[in-house]
Protein backbone atom coordinates (compact mmCIF):
# COMPACT_ATOMS: atom_id res chain seq x y z
CA UNK A 1 0.00 0.00 0.00
CA UNK A 2 1.35 3.47 -0.92
CA UNK A 3 1.10 6.11 1.53
CA UNK A 4 -2.11 8.07 0.14
CA UNK A 5 -3.94 4.61 0.96
CA UNK A 6 -2.90 4.33 4.25
CA UNK A 7 -3.94 8.20 4.91
CA UNK A 8 -6.98 7.77 3.18
CA UNK A 9 -7.81 4.61 5.34
CA UNK A 10 -6.88 6.03 8.37
CA UNK A 11 -8.91 9.82 7.84
CA UNK A 12 -12.05 7.41 7.13
CA UNK A 13 -11.28 5.28 10.21
CA UNK A 14 -10.84 8.91 12.47
CA UNK A 15 -14.12 10.04 10.91
CA UNK A 16 -15.88 6.88 11.83
CA UNK A 17 -15.13 7.06 15.55
CA UNK A 18 -16.64 10.51 16.41
CA UNK A 19 -20.01 9.43 13.97
CA UNK A 20 -20.46 5.83 16.18
CA UNK A 21 -19.70 7.78 19.46
CA UNK A 22 -22.68 10.59 18.44
CA UNK A 23 -25.15 7.38 17.74
CA UNK A 24 -24.62 5.32 20.97
CA UNK A 25 -25.40 8.29 22.65
CA UNK A 26 -28.25 9.52 20.97
CA UNK A 27 -29.52 5.73 21.17
CA UNK A 28 -28.57 6.11 25.51
CA UNK A 29 -30.53 9.43 25.59
CA UNK A 30 -33.31 8.90 23.72
CA UNK A 31 -34.21 5.04 24.41
CA UNK A 32 -36.49 4.28 21.34
CA UNK A 33 -37.10 0.90 22.68
CA UNK A 34 -38.95 1.64 25.54
CA UNK A 35 -42.28 2.19 25.44
CA UNK A 36 -42.92 3.91 28.92
CA UNK A 37 -40.70 7.06 28.78
CA UNK A 38 -42.77 9.92 28.52
CA UNK A 39 -42.17 11.66 25.45
CA UNK A 40 -41.96 15.45 24.81
CA UNK A 41 -44.80 17.42 24.00
CA UNK A 42 -47.07 14.62 24.68
CA UNK A 43 -46.43 12.62 21.56
CA UNK A 44 -47.24 9.56 23.77
CA UNK A 45 -50.98 10.91 24.38
CA UNK A 46 -53.48 8.90 22.81
CA UNK A 47 -56.15 10.70 23.78
CA UNK A 48 -56.34 13.90 21.77
CA UNK A 49 -58.54 16.64 19.81
CA UNK A 50 -57.18 18.58 17.14
CA UNK A 51 -58.48 20.22 13.67
CA UNK A 52 -58.83 23.05 12.47
CA UNK A 53 -60.92 26.22 13.30
CA UNK A 54 -61.94 28.69 10.06
CA UNK A 55 -64.71 30.88 8.75
CA UNK A 56 -67.32 29.63 7.89
CA UNK A 57 -68.59 31.35 5.24
CA UNK A 58 -65.11 31.72 3.57
CA UNK A 59 -63.37 28.61 4.91
CA UNK A 60 -60.12 30.66 5.96
CA UNK A 61 -58.18 29.87 8.56
CA UNK A 62 -58.71 31.81 11.52
CA UNK A 63 -55.71 32.10 13.33
CA UNK A 64 -55.30 32.96 17.23
CA UNK A 65 -58.83 31.55 18.46
CA UNK A 66 -59.05 30.78 21.91
CA UNK A 67 -60.27 27.49 22.61
CA UNK A 68 -61.08 26.72 26.42
CA UNK A 69 -61.93 23.23 27.64
CA UNK A 70 -64.72 22.97 30.09
CA UNK A 71 -64.65 22.31 33.46
CA UNK A 72 -60.62 22.68 33.31
CA UNK A 73 -58.59 24.97 33.32
CA UNK A 74 -56.80 24.40 29.85
CA UNK A 75 -57.05 26.85 27.81
CA UNK A 76 -55.11 26.89 24.41
CA UNK A 77 -54.95 29.13 21.09
CA UNK A 78 -55.21 28.30 17.17
CA UNK A 79 -52.07 28.32 15.19
CA UNK A 80 -51.50 31.33 12.21
CA UNK A 81 -53.36 28.83 9.91
CA UNK A 82 -56.08 27.62 12.25
CA UNK A 83 -54.62 24.34 13.28
CA UNK A 84 -54.76 23.40 16.97
CA UNK A 85 -54.16 20.17 18.68
CA UNK A 86 -55.20 18.97 22.52
CA UNK A 87 -53.51 16.84 24.04
CA UNK A 88 -54.63 14.98 26.88
CA UNK A 89 -53.18 13.37 29.81
CA UNK A 90 -55.83 10.85 31.61
CA UNK A 91 -57.95 8.89 29.70
CA UNK A 92 -61.06 10.53 29.53
CA UNK A 93 -63.16 9.56 26.55
CA UNK A 94 -65.21 13.03 26.30
CA UNK A 95 -64.38 16.62 26.45
CA UNK A 96 -66.78 19.76 25.68
CA UNK A 97 -64.79 23.46 24.17
CA UNK A 98 -65.52 26.83 24.10
CA UNK A 99 -64.00 28.69 20.80
CA UNK A 100 -64.30 32.16 20.69
CA UNK A 101 -62.38 34.93 18.23
CA UNK A 102 -63.41 38.66 18.39
CA UNK A 103 -66.20 39.58 15.67
CA UNK A 104 -67.32 36.18 15.45
CA UNK A 105 -70.13 33.78 17.40
CA UNK A 106 -68.52 31.64 20.14
CA UNK A 107 -68.92 27.93 19.66
CA UNK A 108 -69.58 24.89 21.96
CA UNK A 109 -69.96 21.50 21.01
CA UNK A 110 -68.58 18.39 22.93
CA UNK A 111 -66.13 15.67 21.40
CA UNK A 112 -65.74 11.85 21.77
CA UNK A 113 -62.18 11.18 22.07
CA UNK A 114 -59.59 10.98 20.41
CA UNK A 115 -61.13 13.07 17.55
CA UNK A 116 -58.57 14.44 14.22
CA UNK A 117 -59.28 16.73 11.77
CA UNK A 118 -62.17 18.68 13.41
CA UNK A 119 -63.35 21.31 11.52
CA UNK A 120 -64.69 24.13 13.65
CA UNK A 121 -66.41 27.00 11.55
CA UNK A 122 -67.12 30.19 13.47
CA UNK A 123 -70.33 32.54 11.97
CA UNK A 124 -69.42 36.21 12.23
CA UNK A 125 -71.65 38.32 14.38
Amino acid sequence: MNKSNLTFRRNIILALIPASVTIVVALITYHPWRKDIQKPNGENNKCFLSGTVVDASSNNSIPQAEIVVVGRNEQYVSESNGNFKIPFKDSITHVRIHVEKKSYVPYDKSYDLPSSDIIIQLIHK
